[in-house]
C-alpha cells in the first residue's frame, strides 16, 4: 500500500496487513494501528503523534525523521527498526521487542520502556533523560554519547552494554 502523504488523523488500521507500505509524510495523528503487521513499513517523516501500534509488527520499519510524541508501541516487535531523528518523547515502548534496533539521534525523552528488550540496540546521540528503563534488557547495547540524565534503568539487564561518552547524571542504576 501507498499512503504517501495521506491525511488520516484518528483512521483505525487495528489488525491492518500493510507489509512493507509507504507512509512517507503521512499524517496519522491519533490514529489506532494495533496489532497491525506493518514489518518493512517506511514512516519517514511521518506524524504519528498520539498514534497507538501496541502489539504491532514493526519489524525492519523505518521511522526516519517521525515525529510521535506520546504515541504507544507497548509490546510491539520492531527487530532492526531504524528511528533516526525520530521525536518520540513520552512516546510508550513497554514490553517491546527490538533487538538490533537503532535509535541515532532520536529524542526519547520521558519515554517509557519498562521491561522492552533492546538487546544490541544502538542509541548514539539519543536523548533518553528521565526516560524509564526499568527491567530493560539491553544486553550489548551501545548507549554512544547519548544523554540519560535522571533515566531510570533500576534491575535492569546491561551485560556487556557500552555507555561510552554518555551523559549518566543523575541516572538510577540501582539493582
Amino acid at each position: 500500500a501507498v499512503l504517501d502523504g495521506a491525511r488520516a488523523a484518528g483512521a483505525s488500521f487495528i489488525g491492518a496487513h500493510a507489509e512493507r507500505a509507504s507512509l512517507v509524510g503521512a499524517s496519522l495523528e491519533d490514529a489506532k494501528l494495533d496489532r497491525a503487521k506493518l514489518a518493512g513499513a517506511d514512516f519517514t517523516g511521518a506524524d504519528l503523534t498520539g498514534a497507538s501500534l501496541r502489539e504491532a509488527t514493526l519489524d525492519d520499519v523505518r521511522l526516519y525523521d517521525v515525529r510521535g510524541d506520546g504515541a504507544v508501541f507497548d509490546k510491539a516487535t520492531m527487530s532492526r527498526a531504524r528511528a533516526d531523528r525520530a521525536s518520540l518523547r513520552r512516546a510508550s515502548f513497554a514490553g517491546i521487542d527490538a533487538p538490533q534496533s537503532v535509535w541515532e539521534a532520536a529524542d526519547l525523552t520521558g519515554a517509557n520502556l519498562l521491561e522492552a528488550r533492546v538487546p544490541h540496540a544502538l542509541f548514539v546521540r539519543t536523548k533518553l533523560d528521565e526516560a524509564t528503563l526499568t527491567r530493560a534488557t539491553a544486553t550489548e547495547a551501545t548507549f554512544l554519547r547519548a544523554s540519560l540524565k535522571r533515566a531510570r534503568l533500576t534491575r535492569a539487564n546491561l551485560m556487556k552494554a557500552r555507555f561510552e561518552r554518555a551523559d549518566l547524571t543523575e541516572a538510577d542504576f540501582r539493582g
